[in-house]
C-alpha cells in the first residue's frame, strides 16, 4: 500500500512538473503589414496583439482596473537608436482584464500618428520597439511576465507614393 501510494505521488508530481507555465508572444502590425514603408502625408496604424503561445489557460488582469495597455511600452528609434518623441493616439479603450481560454486566443490594441507628425519625421529608417510588462501591475491571481515584440522596421520616404494614391488607414 505505501509503496503504491508512493508511485502514485511521484506520477502525480511528473505530471504536475510536465505542465508548461503560459507564455505569451507580442506581435505589431504597423498598416496591415509586418513592416512599412511610410510616405509623406500618410498616418502610420499600429496594432499590438498580445497572444497566448503555449501552456494551457491564462488571465491578465491589472490592478485598479486598469488597461491592459498600461503595461504596454511602444518607442521609435532612428537608425542612430534614439528615441524619437511622437504621440500615439489610441483607438478606443482596451479592457483592463482578459482570459486566455487556449493558445492562439488574444487580445490587441490599436493606436496611430496622425501624417502630420509622420511627415515631420526626416527621411530614413526607424526602428520600432514594443514591450508589454505587467510585474508590478498585475491583480492578484492574473499571469504576471514581461513580453518583448520582435523589432519592426519602418521606412520613411522623402518622396510621395510611387502610385500617387494615398493610403487611408485611419
Amino acid at each position: 500500500m505505501t509503496q503504491r501510494l508512493l508511485i502514485t505521488a511521484s506520477l502525480l508530481a511528473v505530471t504536475l512538473s510536465a505542465q508548461t507555465a503560459p507564455s505569451f508572444i507580442l506581435a505589431l502590425s504597423a498598416n496591415g503589414t509586418g513592416s512599412t514603408t511610410l510616405y509623406p502625408d500618410e498616418p502610420l496604424l499600429l496594432d499590438t496583439m498580445l497572444l497566448l503561445d503555449e501552456g494551457g489557460e491564462a488571465s491578465i488582469a491589472m490592478l485598479e482596473n486598469q488597461p491592459w495597455t498600461a503595461g504596454l511600452t511602444v518607442s521609435i528609434s532612428d537608425s542612430e537608436g534614439k528615441e524619437v518623441p511622437v504621440t500615439w493616439k489610441g483607438f478606443g479603450p482596451p479592457p483592463s482584464s482578459f482570459d486566455f481560454p487556449s493558445p492562439a486566443s488574444s487580445i490587441s490594441a490599436v493606436s496611430g500618428i496622425d501624417a502630420a507628425t509622420i511627415g515631420t519625421l526626416p527621411a530614413g529608417v526607424y526602428r520600432l520597439n514594443a514591450t508589454f510588462d505587467n510585474r508590478s501591475l498585475a491583480a492578484p491571481g492574473s499571469w504576471s511576465g514581461i513580453v518583448r515584440a520582435m523589432t519592426m522596421t519602418l521606412t520613411v520616404s522623402a518622396t510621395p507614393r510611387p502610385d500617387g494614391s494615398k493610403q487611408q488607414v485611419f
